[in-house]
């Protein structure tokens, strides 16, 4: 495949733009013209053209495997959770509610998923999801006397 055919094939802009570096500079086109034309900075055109053949970068894979050696080969982490799994969750989470904590879902997670997040916010997306605030509830004071706190106010005008 040439990169003509590639750079028309190709749907993701970054695979494009390295097709496109590796190409100008193939023409011997200047690094900083060849950034310009791209609207990328100088670094990225030097990443994708080394100078020498030891140095790696999609120069060096295009020499030895063609425009497919262009493409990107990081595909993203895997999520903890599969999507049949993220719709089973929140149905769990309304069964328990209201009494369903972020340690209760951790736990249930944890124990039947075998999934733990660092972070607690994925928790509380979860629980979001299920339709469930998870806010901290503000203390009530069960002995507050509505009387007393008018007569204090009064007081607290007049002085």
């Amino acid at each position: 495949m040439s990169l003509e055919e590639f750079s028309e094939q190709v749907k993701d802009v970054r695979e494009y733009k390295r097709g496109q570096a590796v190409k100008l500079d193939l023409e011997m086109y200047p690094r900083k013209l060849t950034a310009e034309v791209l609207s990328v900075s100088v670094n990225f055109v030097s990443k994708q053209t080394p100078v020498l053949a030891m140095v790696g970068g999609p120069r060096v894979q295009y020499n030895k495997h063609g425009a497919a050696g262009l493409r990107l080969t990081h595909k993203g982490s895997k999520g903890f959770l599969c999507e049949e799994d993220k719709q089973q969750v929140p149905g769990w989470i309304r069964e328990q509610a209201p009494s369903v904590s972020r340690q209760t879902l951790e736990a249930y997670l944890e124990s039947n998923y075998g999934v733990s997040y660092k972070s607690t916010r994925s928790y509380y997306q979860l629980m979001d999801k299920a339709g469930l605030s998870y806010k901290k509830r503000q203390a009530v004071n069960l002995a507050k006397d509505e009387q007393k706190v008018l007569r204090r106010r009064e007081e607290l005008k007049k002085s």
